[in-house]
C-alpha cells in the first residue's frame, strides 16, 4: 500500500560535518537535484519529507488517467505518456501526480554523480521498508510540494521544492469573422469564418494543442484556421501539458453556408405577358437549402428596396408606363443573391373618386365634418381611359352597395365614416377612400343669466332699468351658430349680440333659442320679466292726535306713551324693509310700533326699499310733551 507523504516521517542519523544530497526518483529513473550543505552538528539530525500545497488545483480528471483514453467518436487521441518535466529556465521540476517517488542521496549536483537510494524506513513510520521499496511515496495534493531537511542540533530548516501536476489543460475555441445563426440547435456560419484555439494549464504548462476537422487525424494546432468551404463541420480539439496529462477532446458541430438563396417570381391577376393591369401583382418565392431565407427585398424602378412580407408585390400604386421590378434574397448568414431585374408595363389606372356633402355641413378647424340628419352625400368618379363602370359605398367598410343618386346619411349620432371606391370597365378599382363625419342630432342648450337687480317669485323675474339679461348657449358637437330671441317689445326674432335691457316698466315674456352650425334648432325657452323702477310709498301714523295744533315752531305735540306706526307699500316687487332713525342717529330696522316714552323734539327719518333695491325716504318732525 502506498502511503501519502503527509503521514510519513523518515529519519536518517548523520554524524557531525556530514554532507547530504537528496534526489527524487520515479520508477527507477533518476532526475537532477540541487546540492545542499549542512553545518556540523554535535548530535544526530533528522530529514523529513512532507507535502505542502500553496494553491491546490481542482481535482479535474483525477490522479490516475490512462495516456490514451477511449474517445466515443472521432480519431483516437495521440498517446501522451506521463513524464517528469524539468523547467531549466525557471529551475522547476514538475512531477505527474499519478507517479509515486523514491528519495536518493547524491554526492554532488552533477548529473553523473553517484547517488544512493534511501531504502530504509524508520520504525515509527506509517509504512514499512518493504512497502516503501515496492510502492514508493504517493502524491495527493496538487501544485507546490517540498521535501524538508531539519537539523536537530542547529535547528536549521531546508526545504527542497518541486511541483505535482494532476490536471490536464483546458482549451477554448473561438470562431469569428462570419455571420452566424442557430436554428433548432444547429449552428450555421457564413463567409469569412476563422476559428482559433487557446489552451492554458495552471501548473506545468501547455505542451501541444491538437485539432481535427471532420475526423481527420489529429494535427498540432499552430495558427488560426480559415474554413472557406461549404460543408458540415465537426471541429474537435484538445491539449496536453508538459507532464503528459491529456485533455478530454471537445467538439463543435456546425455548418459552413456559402450559397445564397434562389428566388423566382410569377405574375398573378389581370395581366397578359409582361403587360399588367393595376389589379395584377407579382408573387415572389425564395428558398435556401441550409440556413434558410432571412429576407426578400424588392423595389420598383429606383425606389428603395423594401422587405416582401407576404410574398406579394402589388403594382396598383404605379402610374401607367414602363417599369422594372428588382428583387433578391438574403439567407440567415448574410449570403446575398444576385439581383433579378424584371421589365413590365402598367397599362391602366383606376378612376378617381370624390364625395361631397350636400346640405347641412360645418367643417371645424381640426377638419371634422359636422352634418345633420338632413345632409345628403353626392359621389362622383372620373377615369382617364375607358370610363367609370360603377361607384360603390359602405358605412361599415365591409358591406358595399352600388351608388345611384345622392343619399341621406344614417341618422345615428356620433363619429362615423363613409367608405367608397370606383371601378372602370376593366375592373381597375380605386383604393377605398373615406369620408369621415360627425352626425350632430342634438341642438344647443341655451340659458339666461341676469346681471343687476333682480328678484324672482315663482316663475316671475322682477328687474329694473339697470338690469341686463345675458343669453348663452352651448353645443357638444358642431358648435353654436347663433342665439335668437323675441319679446313683446320686438315681436320679430332678433339675433342676440349683446346683453338685453328692458327699461320700461311692465310685464313681458322673453323667448330665446339657439341654433348649431348644422342648423339644429333648439325648442324655445322662455322667462317672464317684470320691470319695476318705482320705489315703495311710506306711511307714518301716530296712535293719538296732537294735543295742540303746534308748538311755537309750528311742530305737532304728542303726549308721552303715544305709539308711532310705520308702513310702506309697493305695487310690483314688494317691500323689502323699512328703516328709521331719530335726530340723525343710527338707523334701525322697523318691526313693531314705536312708543314715544319721553319728552323731546324729534326729527324722524324713515326709509323703505323694495326687493329690487328701489328705495325712498320720508322726514317728519314733532314734539313729545306732557
Amino acid at each position: 500500500m502506498v502511503k501519502s507523504l503527509s503521514g510519513l516521517v523518515c529519519s536518517l542519523l548523520l554524524f557531525p560535518f556530514s554532507v547530504g544530497l537528496l534526489a527524487v526518483e520515479a520508477t527507477g529513473q533518476q532526475t537532477s537535484a540541487a546540492s545542499v550543505s549542512k553545518p556540523a552538528a554535535s548530535k544526530p539530525a533528522s530529514a523529513s519529507a512532507q507535502k505542502s500545497a500553496s494553491a491546490p488545483k481542482p481535482a479535474g480528471t483525477g490522479a490516475a488517467k490512462p495516456a490514451t483514453p477511449a474517445v466515443p467518436d472521432g480519431p483516437p487521441i495521440i498517446a501522451s505518456p506521463h513524464k517528469v518535466y524539468v523547467d531549466s529556465v525557471n529551475n522547476k521540476l514538475f512531477w505527474p501526480m499519478d507517479k509515486p517517488f523514491w528519495v536518493r542521496l547524491a554526492t554532488s549536483p552533477d548529473a553523473d554523480a553517484p547517488s544512493y537510494l534511501l531504502q530504509r524506513v524508520t520504525p515509527d513510520s506509517e509504512i514499512n521498508t518493504d512497502q516503501y521499496n515496492k510502492e514508493g511515496i504517493a502524491l495527493e495534493i496538487r501544485n507546490g510540494q517540498f521535501i524538508r531537511w531539519y537539523n536537530y542540533v542547529t535547528k536549521a530548516n531546508t526545504e527542497l521544492e518541486f511541483f505535482s501536476d494532476g490536471d490536464p489543460p483546458t482549451t477554448k475555441a473561438t470562431c469569428t469573422g462570419a455571420p452566424t445563426v442557430v436554428i433548432a440547435d444547429k449552428t450555421y456560419y457564413g463567409v469569412g469564418l476563422r476559428c482559433s484555439l487557446a489552451s492554458q494549464d495552471e501548473v506545468s504548462g501547455v505542451d501541444t494543442t491538437y485539432v481535427s476537422i471532420n475526423n481527420e487525424a489529429w494535427k498540432s494546432y499552430t495558427a488560426e484556421l480559415s474554413l472557406n468551404k461549404e460543408q458540415d463541420v465537426v471541429f474537435r480539439y484538445y491539449a496536453t501539458d508538459k507532464v503528459g496529462w491529456a485533455e478530454t477532446p471537445s467538439a463543435q458541430r456546425f455548418t459552413v453556408d456559402l450559397s445564397p438563396p434562389t428566388t423566382k417570381h410569377a405574375v398573378e391577376g389581370n395581366a397578359i405577358g409582361t403587360v399588367l393591369s393595376s389589379q395584377a401583382r407579382f408573387r415572389i418565392t425564395s428558398g435556401d437549402t441550409l440556413s434558410g431565407v432571412q429576407i426578400v427585398n424588392a423595389r420598383f424602378d429606383k425606389q428603395d428596396f423594401k422587405p416582401v412580407t407576404d410574398g406579394q408585390v402589388a403594382v396598383d400604386a404605379l402610374p401607367d408606363g414602363d417599369h422594372t421590378l428588382s428583387y433578391y434574397a438574403v439567407d440567415k448568414v448574410e449570403n446575398k443573391e444576385t439581383e433579378h431585374v424584371i421589365p413590365f408595363y402598367v397599362d391602366r389606372t383606376p378612376p378617381t373618386v370624390g364625395a361631397e356633402v350636400v346640405g347641412d355641413l360645418s367643417v371645424a378647424p381640426n377638419g371634422t365634418r359636422y352634418v345633420s340628419s338632413r345632409s345628403h352625400v353626392k359621389l362622383t368618379a372620373q377615369d382617364n381611359k375607358i370610363g367609370v363602370d360603377k361607384i360603390v359605398y359602405a358605412f361599415d367598410g365591409v358591406t358595399f352597395q352600388q351608388y345611384g343618386n345622392q343619399f341621406l346619411l344614417p341618422a345615428k349620432a356620433g363619429a362615423a365614416k363613409l367608405s367608397y371606391r370606383a371601378s372602370d370597365k376593366l375592373n381597375n378599382t380605386s383604393t377605398v377612400a373615406e369620408l369621415p363625419y360627425f352626425m350632430d342630432l342634438a341642438p344647443p342648450q341655451s340659458a339666461q343669466h341676469i346681471n343687476g337687480p333682480s328678484y324672482q317669485v315663482r316663475s316671475d323675474v322682477y328687474i329694473t332699468n339697470a338690469t341686463r339679461i345675458e343669453l348663452s348657449s352651448t353645443d357638444d358637437a358642431s358648435g353654436v351658430q347663433k342665439i335668437e330671441y323675441r319679446s313683446e317689445d320686438a315681436p320679430e326674432p332678433q339675433t342676440y349680440t349683446a346683453p338685453l335691457a328692458f327699461p320700461n316698466e311692465g310685464r313681458r315674456l322673453l323667448r330665446y333659442w339657439g341654433t348649431d352650425k348644422v342648423n339644429n334648432r333648439e325648442l324655445d325657452r322662455a322667462v317672464e320679466l317684470i320691470t319695476d323702477n318705482t320705489p315703495p310709498d311710506i306711511f307714518i301714523n301716530f296712535s293719538l292726535t296732537p294735543t295742540t295744533p303746534s308748538n311755537a315752531d309750528g311742530l305737532p305735540v304728542y303726549r308721552p306713551m303715544t305709539s308711532l306706526f310705520l308702513a310702506a307699500t309697493d305695487h310690483s316687487s314688494g317691500v323689502h324693509k323699512i328703516y328709521y332713525s331719530f335726530n340723525g342717529g343710527k338707523e334701525s330696522d322697523y318691526s313693531t310700533p314705536l312708543v314715544l316714552d319721553h319728552d323731546g323734539t324729534f326729527d324722524l327719518t324713515v326709509r323703505a326699499d323694495d326687493n329690487l333695491g328701489n328705495q325712498t325716504s320720508k322726514h317728519v318732525k314733532f314734539v313729545v310733551h306732557e
